[in-house]
């Protein structure tokens, strides 16, 4: 946020409380303008960024290329024979998906709760089962949803007996990660400072009102102060990342 003074000024946006109109600031410099005066919100440039690339012949050129070569057979070279067979509890349209693989790239679509994650991750491990050579990079638009792929991913292979080798080779990659969704799955972070993530655990679950603007201050910082933290640990293990 930032306000156009005298004088004028920036600070970071602790907490928003919708229900009572009340946005909550850090980081102040200097202090905000006396009551009355205009307070400027910044907003996310997703759109933005975008047009500037849509602006730039060079990336126009090649994203309309790409979806000109959509409606082609674009063949993939590997991953042509994935098979479906290790999970008969799929549905016929979750086995058809198991084509996609064959090109370059592929689509699966279907509406909320159809089972596409479940679906990705019983195609990726049966891709590391069969070509166990395979490096792949799970890559999503958020935090939250490559969490949930991935655990997709290690919920499938813990149902293939002897698969424990191929489980211990993924892992999650980076530190914004959310620590709850991995209590049963420690073995997908690449963690040595077991303390440091029992604290983000402990920070995670005692979540204070964004009302209470002391306390939801104090434990933002030591959340972010907890990441860094854990963020030196973020190293490789032995054969990753599959």
């Amino acid at each position: 946020m930032w306000w156009p003074g005298p004088p004028k000024g920036s600070a970071d946006i602790l907490s928003v409380v919708p229900d009572e109109w009340q946005i909550n600031l850090r980081f102040a410099s200097p202090a905000p303008s006396q009551r009355g005066g205009q307070l400027k919100i910044y907003r996310p440039q997703y759109l933005e960024k975008l047009e500037s690339l849509w602006s730039d012949p060079g990336w126009s050129a090649s994203c309309l290329n790409v979806l000109n070569s959509l409606g082609g057979d674009r063949r993939a070279s590997r991953g042509a024979g994935l098979s479906p067979s290790r999970f008969p509890q799929l549905r016929q349209a979750q086995q058809d998906a198991f084509r996609l693989t064959q090109y370059e790239p592929g689509f699966l679509w279907g509406p909320p709760g159809t089972g596409k994650t479940t679906t990705l991750g019983m195609m990726l491990a049966s891709c590391l089962i069969q070509f166990p050579a395979t490096h792949i990079l799970l890559l999503s638009t958020t935090n939250v949803a490559a969490d949930e792929a991935l655990i997709a991913v290690d919920a499938a292979l813990a149902e293939i007996p002897s698969s424990q080798a191929l489980r211990n080779k993924c892992q999650r990659i980076g530190n914004h990660f959310i620590v709850g969704k991995y209590e049963k799955r420690r073995h997908l972070l690449p963690v040595a400072d077991e303390a440091a993530l029992k604290r983000l655990v402990q920070l995670e679950a005692g979540r204070p009102d964004p009302a209470h603007v002391q306390a939801y201050d104090r434990r933002k910082r030591e959340v972010e102060a907890a990441r860094k933290a854990l963020g030196l640990w973020l190293g490789s293990k032995p054969g990753a990342p599959h």
